[in-house]
């Protein structure tokens, strides 16, 4: 996936592909992105349908990342079925990965 995906670009990976695994961001650290603010970019990642956003080798950007996205979940921006559905994936992906082991 791009370093910022298009706002439709994990929908249309989901419905016109079929594709139902998750989707993660690259390092929303990288200068591509890091000028636009972490917490901008990851909001708008996560409402795009991106399941996981990665913030690497410096763990203070985290909390950039987690401010942007309960401030776009407060204004309407990211939805609560964003979420749901990501958390839904994500929990089918860990039962996968328990049940090969």
């Amino acid at each position: 996936m791009a370093s910022l995906p298009q706002p439709r670009r994990p929908r249309r990976q989901r419905n016109n592909w079929g594709y139902d695994g998750i989707q993660v961001t690259d390092d929303l650290n990288m200068g591509a992105v890091y000028d636009l603010g972490i917490g901008k970019v990851a909001s708008e990642a996560l409402a795009a349908g991106v399941d996981l956003v990665l913030v690497s080798y410096d763990p203070r950007q985290v909390y950039r990342a987690v401010y942007g996205a309960a401030a776009a979940l407060t204004d309407g921006r990211l939805t609560a079925e964003n979420l749901v559905a990501s958390r839904q994936r994500l929990n089918e992906f860990l039962i996968g990965i328990t049940q090969r082991q």
